[in-house]
């Protein structure tokens, strides 16, 4: 018994690591790969919304084939197709294998986080608080090793090894959970429904929301309006068809019995940090490697040293303080209090800037955000629904599928935002960028000189305006990060105020 209790525990932990590993690898890694694939960055982001779409479909569908088929079956299953996907991936060299291999993907691994949390919660009542903290030493491994690992195959001239990893433990997830997963048969009487309608449109209008989002990025200042209605108007298509599955008598999600308070208010918070963490991974490498000049392998490892120092403090905390003092107030407090400071220590850096010093511990603060405020908002939000299985399940279905729609919208609008203010603060900075302005002349002149001695006179002007052009688009990025952190700075002290104000959670 302790032997298989030990071993769901190992699994719980693997599949929570493996589902965040893979994203922070391929988000990490995203400019190397699509040069790998010969695909563009619009033809990339198309394939992160095919990902997207399967994974909101895969999640909805959990707990209907867990009831048909058992724990083990489905699992098992999941991980063939999720070992098959990556297997493609691994052997593509163009963009059309590879989106098909992240589709597959998507629909074997993108319920990996849902089943290790589910699974967590079969275990018995005492020893269900471990299975959660394993739970949440995967998503802190997984956000950890990603950027490492990505940077260190990468930069070995070995990309492929980044799914050669995740081959390798979902192969153990496999082993462990189809000798100790749970055998236990579900009453025929108690399974959901599903309809081959809802699961279309919940399929057609996902991917419609997902592909607008990403088409933001390249048009959204030619076509904002026209953008910003048909967003509205699939969601508006979204819940619509939750809202007819709301009145049917044994729908596919229990709409009815999940919408509390608590609940609603604890998926908002869920959101918010959803959409923090979707444009904080978007603009932090670009910052830090544009606007800083940190090599990209450099920056992989600053954050996994700063994620590990993360676990290392937040886990005991975790484990010894949260079940004596389980008040989520003062934890909200610590987790928006610490992304407060560290958009304020990113909005105040200088061009030159120590990285022991300010990143590593500002990127740690990060981690506090993610681990306290993440954790927090799940124990709180799901309390009510601990005693019912298939409630759990599908609460925590539909907040899973709201992230995957939710990290899609933070990353366009943290595109769109550092596009505009890039755009501006170039303007700003170039104004004074042209042939009659002494300074600029001069500093032309210096520079070729310099360029001379190596390329030669000939080339010396033209290269020395590129360098010029080159350091006015950094000092650009910088400036719009720094306005970036900012508004994140703001955001964090508000969402922080509300945390302490609400009487929802006391």
């Amino acid at each position: 018994m302790a032997i298989s209790y030990a071993s769901l525990y190992l699994a719980v932990l693997l599949l929570s690591t493996i589902q965040f590993l893979e994203s922070s690898m391929l988000g990490f890694a995203s400019t190397p790969i699509r040069g790998e694939i010969q695909a563009s960055p619009e033809e990339y982001s198309f394939i992160a919304v095919l990902y997207a779409c399967f994974a909101v479909l895969s999640i909805s569908k959990v707990r209907w084939f867990i009831e048909r088929i058992g724990w083990r079956y489905y699992v098992f299953f999941s991980i063939i197709l999720y070992l098959v996907g990556a297997l493609v991936c691994s052997l593509s060299d163009e963009k059309i294998s590879f989106s098909i291999g992240r589709a597959i993907m998507a629909l074997g691994g993108g319920t990996f986080m849902t089943i290790g949390r589910l699974l967590a919660n079969t275990l018995p009542g005492h020893l269900r608080f471990n299975g959660i903290c394993f739970f949440a030493t995967g998503v802190l491994l997984g956000t950890m090793g990603g950027p490492w690992l990505a940077a260190l195959t990468v930069s070995e001239g070995h990309w492929q090894a980044m799914f050669w990893a995740l081959l390798l433990l979902a192969c153990i997830v496999a082993l462990l959970t189809i000798i100790y997963a749970p055998k236990m048969e579900l009453p025929r009487e108690t399974w959901s429904s599903s309809s081959f309608s809802f699961v279309f449109l919940l399929g057609l209008f996902s991917f419609f929301i997902l592909y607008l989002l990403q088409r933001s990025y390249y048009d959204f200042y030619n076509e904002g309006v026209i953008l910003v209605c048909f967003v509205f108007l699939f969601l508006g298509g979204l819940i619509s068809i939750f809202y007819t599955e709301h009145q049917r008598e044994r729908p596919l999600f229990r709409l009815r019995d999940i919408l509390t308070k608590r609940y609603v208010a604890g998926v908002g918070l869920f959101c918010v940090c959803y959409l923090l963490i979707g444009m904080n991974n978007y603009v932090q490498p670009q910052y830090l490697s544009t606007g800083l000049k940190y090599y990209w392998e450099s920056i992989g490892v600053f954050q996994a040293v700063a994620l590990l120092c993360t676990l290392v403090i937040w886990m005991p905390v975790m484990r010894f303080l949260l079940p004596k003092y389980p008040s989520p107030v003062k934890y909200w407090v610590f987790a928006f209090g610490s992304l407060a400071v560290y958009a304020w220590i990113f909005c105040s850096f200088s061009p030159v800037v120590d990285v022991w010093a300010h990143i590593v511990p500002a990127l740690v603060l990060s981690g506090f955000f993610i681990s306290a405020g993440m954790g927090t908002t799940a124990m709180q939000t799901f309390r009510e629904f601990g005693g019912n299985e298939q409630l759990f399940a599908h609460a925590y279905q539909l907040k899973n599928m709201l992230g995957q729609i939710v990290q899609a919208i933070g990353t366009a609008a943290a595109t769109i935002f550092m596009q505009w203010r890039q755009t501006v603060q170039y303007g700003n900075l170039n104004i004074n960028m042209v042939t009659g302005d002494p300074l600029y002349s001069r500093s032309i002149e210096e520079m070729s000189k310099y360029i001379s001695l190596t390329y030669g006179s000939k080339q010396s002007d033209a290269l020395a305006i590129f360098q010029q052009s080159q350091e006015l688009s950094r000092q650009a990025v910088f400036l719009a990060g720094v306005e970036y952190y900012w508004l994140i700075f703001w955001v964090s002290m508000i969402v922080l105020l509300v945390s302490v104000v609400q009487r929802v959670f006391r």
